[in-house]
């Protein structure tokens, strides 16, 4: 009985504890959002410090392939160029829909579509492919592949302008 009421007691915490851990889709949000801080913040060299040493990274743009840190930290100060200085706080990205797929025990794929306005008012969609990969309890990037899509749809309208 005694035996039966510990492992009643195990299997209970357990259960309670299973909804916070986080899961892929939890990892890959966290990191994405520590990037658009970093890109909105104008500080690309700290959007730069989520990728790692040996990463890879395509954006749209002159000199559209980064690789390792310093190539990584070239394309973001590009990127980050559309955004800053935000001045007027009209610069924003915002996720219109993000799904992760775990790639084994410390590989989250992650893709993303997302509406990018500039400091201007302008409107994109971004769609990002990326892999994280986690060492040491950290979370980085080891692939990027962001592009430029259509303009998005604005208000009122049902399809994105072309």
């Amino acid at each position: 009985m005694k035996i039966k009421t510990m492992v009643m007691a195990m299997v209970g915490t357990l259960a309670l504890a299973m909804p916070a851990m986080a899961g892929p889709l939890e990892y890959a949000r966290a990191q994405e959002q520590s990037f658009d801080s970093a890109i909105l913040a104008c500080t690309p060299n700290e959007a730069a410090e989520l990728y790692e040493e040996n990463a890879v990274a395509i954006y749209p743009g002159e000199g559209d392939i980064g690789i390792g840190l310093v190539g990584i930290t070239k394309l973001l100060k590009n990127f980050s160029a559309a955004f800053c200085p935000n001045d007027q706080k009209k610069a924003a990205l915002k996720d219109i829909r993000l799904a992760a797929t775990p790639m084994g025990p410390d590989y989250v794929m992650i893709m993303r579509l997302i509406d990018a306005t500039d400091k201007a008012g302008n409107h994109a969609l971004l769609r990002s492919t990326k892999v994280i990969h986690q060492t040491d309890g950290k979370w980085r990037f080891l692939s990027d592949h962001t592009s430029v899509g259509l303009v998005a749809a604005t208000e009122g309208s049902e399809k994105p302008a072309p």
